[in-house]
């Protein structure tokens, strides 16, 4: 699945080519999250570029109406932590677009045939500079936001608060929930509560 319909015959093309493999469609990320469960499929790959809250939301939404599919995520490198997202939501396979066609064959053939097993290909930066220890790092004013939001605050109420726009206010909580993984606004303050306890017991 991509929103790209060029990058989508591309992977159906190559892949389809494969003796051992059967591809079943190839759909936009709308219409992804339309997707009924007629046909279950052994492995969704899913071509994200830009993985925020929007991407969370979709690729959860598939795991729970496909639990049994391997969910095999190709990304073109962005912030290290959405390696750490996608795996915590149940992703199976974390690949980097650099891998060449016959890894990405061979891990999609790994996933399908071993039961829980994680494939993760990508540069060593993704390892270092996004993991655990560096994620969920709001800034001085995302906090003040999120702890408004956590008050049961609307936009507006906390742009009044702040003296800033209702605008601004989205463009944090939008940065909000990237960086958290969170896909609702009561999702980012228990996220954000979790992390503040972790913080406070160190």
């Amino acid at each position: 699945m991509a929103d790209n319909s060029l990058t989508r015959e591309m992977l159906c093309g190559f892949l389809g080519s494969e003796d051992d493999f059967v591809v079943i469609s190839g759909v936009s990320w709308n219409e992804a999250d339309r997707r009924t469960g007629a046909v279950a499929p052994d492995v969704i790959v899913l071509d994200i570029d830009e993985i925020g809250s929007g991407a969370v939301r979709i690729t959860r939404s598939l795991i729970r109406k496909f639990p049994d599919a391997a969910i095999v995520v190709l990304n073109s490198g962005g912030p290290g932590h959405v390696l750490y997202d996608m795996l915590e939501i149940g992703v199976r396979c974390f690949l980097h677009k650099g891998i060449s066609r016959s890894e990405l064959v061979t891990s999609i053939r790994g996933v399908a045939s071993v039961e829980n097993q994680i494939t993760v290909s990508v540069p060593r930066e993704f390892l270092t500079c996004g993991g655990p220890a560096s994620r969920g790092r709001l800034s001085a004013r995302e906090e003040q936001v999120v702890r408004l939001v956590g008050e049961a605050m609307t936009n507006r109420q906390i742009a009044n608060a702040l003296s800033i726009t209702e605008g601004t206010v989205k463009r944090h909580l939008r940065s909000i929930f990237d960086k958290l993984g969170a896909v609702s606004r009561i999702d980012a303050v228990n996220r954000y509560r979790t992390l503040e306890g972790r913080q406070d017991s160190a």
